[in-house]
């Protein structure tokens, strides 16, 4: 008869950093206010709070753009779909009162290395080329049939009428 597992074995290893990283985080909090004092320690977390609320606002907003705007072209918005995913973690970060947590949250809500590293998570999981799952669709943009002319010698065919 095998043991009930709580936890996967994949689970195993998220289960060490997450009780580890609080403790952490408390004697790094405990550190600073012996240095600098209880209220410049809380100042600087709410600080760093209220900035990472403010990039997180932005850039999700920023991100939901970009990828209404792949759907427009007929584009799979892989890669703004998964900087939403890691958006919405650096938000579950910075609700974590610590210096730790909301400084990898705010580095991550920089799009210097928020786009890289989603490009590099789809590249070595999901994605087997650079066309993604369906490959390249007919689209309306007026950039993927200028391309498309550039690339491949197409022509687009079509009639206009001038207004008198």
């Amino acid at each position: 008869m095998q043991p009930l597992l709580l936890f996967g074995e994949s689970m195993r290893f998220l289960l060490l950093p997450l009780c580890i990283v609080p403790l952490v985080e408390l004697a790094l909090l405990i550190k600073a206010a012996g240095y600098i004092g209880i209220f410049p320690t809380v100042g600087l977390v709410l600080l760093t709070a209220a900035s990472g609320l403010y990039l997180l606002r932005h850039q999700g907003a920023d991100t939901f753009a970009r990828a209404r705007e792949e759907l427009a072209c007929g584009r799979l918005p892989a890669v703004e779909l998964l900087e939403g995913v890691i958006i919405a973690v650096c938000g579950a970060l910075l609700l974590a009162p610590g210096f730790i947590s909301d400084t990898l949250a705010l580095m991550a809500l920089t799009p210097a290395l928020r786009r890289p590293l989603a490009a590099r998570i789809l590249k070595r999981t999901f994605l087997s080329d650079s066309q993604g799952w369906f490959g390249r669709r007919r689209s309306a943009c007026a950039t993927d049939v200028h391309n498309d002319h550039e690339k491949h010698g197409r022509e687009v065919e079509g009639q206009y009428y001038r207004k008198k």
